[in-house]
């Protein structure tokens, strides 16, 4: 739920029938060390929200100086200068996803070289043991994440990795992928007489 329009959802809510006095509450920045819960009912979260100051997680890309300049760039009445601040700000976000993305794809082969060695070396040295039924718990897991394509050029870097598509998926301990259908199923036996 956003913060900023809770005071309208709220009202929305209420006006199709949901009762005010209906317990609600707001939970900032979720799952993070510094989560905030307010508690308080339908009709007075968004008081509680704007009394508390809570805050809807963003990102900022630039600094108040700049974020004034691109604004007033923004508000003006010249075209030209419009246009320039969207490509500002378009070339900074796609910068910004550019590297974010660089570092997702660094991440994902750091984690498949290191699951890839484990289930190696466990392999050379008949070993089993629940560390490496994780990895290929997780290396199976990320087949769905980062797909197969990804994940056989990121496997090409393990030595003596063998890689084969849906391989992590047929290694899962206590999991059996379900096999292709193929056609019509056999027909059902006749009945006994």
């Amino acid at each position: 739920m956003g913060v900023g329009t809770l005071p309208a959802i709220s009202a929305q809510l209420q006006a199709h029938g949901l009762p005010g006095d209906t317990p609600a509450a707001l939970i900032e920045r979720a799952t993070l060390p510094d989560q905030r819960t307010v508690i308080g009912t339908l009709a007075t979260l968004p008081e509680l929200a704007r009394r508390h100051d809570v805050r809807a997680p963003a990102l900022k890309m630039f600094d108040k100086k700049t974020e004034a300049l691109l604004q007033r760039a923004e508000n003006s009445d010249s075209a030209d200068l419009q246009e320039q601040a969207d490509a500002v700000r378009m070339r900074v976000e796609t910068g910004w996803r550019e590297a974010r993305d660089r570092e997702l794809d660094s991440a994902d082969q750091v984690m498949v070289d290191r699951y890839g060695n484990a289930i190696t070396l466990a392999r050379r040295y008949n070993v089993q043991n629940p560390a490496i039924a994780k990895a290929i718990q997780r290396l199976a897991f990320f087949t769905d994440v980062i797909g197969e394509a990804k994940l056989s050029q990121y496997t090409g870097r393990v030595p003596s990795l063998e890689y084969s598509p849906g391989l992590f998926l047929r290694l899962r301990p206590g999991l059996v992928t379900a096999p292709r259908p193929e056609g019509m199923a056999p027909p059902a036996p006749p009945p006994a007489p």
